[in-house]
């Protein structure tokens, strides 16, 4: 298994496991830092999202990920905003959903912007593993992965690279999501 896609894992239990207990984010806005080495990417700003009006941590939102010529839907995404609410330093923002055993993961924090989506029925022989972000651009030579973040709606478009495969041929793809 990859240390991302194990990463990844453990902090989607954790995020679960502090929903189950948690007050929610709060906060002023923060700004959502660039991914390291891009110069013609618009900075994004996230605004924190008060108690009263936080993303609920039972899912809701949707999204929309596709990568070349493959899509993968999800009814249930779930939306953390700052720091306090994903409880990891650094981090601005994470949305998390699983569809038919496949897991969509993006960030915003301290290390850049990512998305991934892999398979977390097989984790040693997965059917299912992209991502996009500063690691696998840099070995790819392409431009990193940029996550928008507008009131509930995020965007991304990216390179993504395929762990299944041998090598660092990347194809482009896009996420559509809205937070509940």
């Amino acid at each position: 298994m990859s240390r991302h896609r194990f990463a990844a894992s453990l902090l989607t239990l954790s995020l679960l496991a502090a929903a189950c207990g948690g007050d929610g984010p709060a906060g002023a806005p923060t700004t959502v830092p660039a991914a390291p080495g891009a110069t013609d990417a618009p900075t994004t700003t996230a605004t924190a999202v008060p108690e009263s009006s936080a993303p609920s941590p039972s899912g809701g939102g949707t999204a929309v990920l596709t990568v070349g010529n493959r899509s993968w839907e999800f009814d249930n995404a779930e939306c953390y905003f700052g720091e306090e609410a994903i409880g990891d330093p650094g981090a601005e923002f994470v949305l998390t959903a699983i569809s038919d055993g496949v897991q969509l993961y993006v960030s915003v924090d301290s290390f850049g912007h990512s998305v991934d989506v892999f398979d977390i029925e097989d984790f040693e022989n997965p059917s299912v593993s992209w991502r996009a972000d500063d690691v696998s651009a840099s070995f790819a030579g392409t431009a990193p992965v940029f996550v928008r973040i507008e009131g509930k709606r995020v965007t991304a478009e990216g390179s993504f690279l395929d762990d299944t495969a041998d090598g660092f041929d990347t194809v482009p793809g896009t996420l559509v999501a809205t937070c509940p």
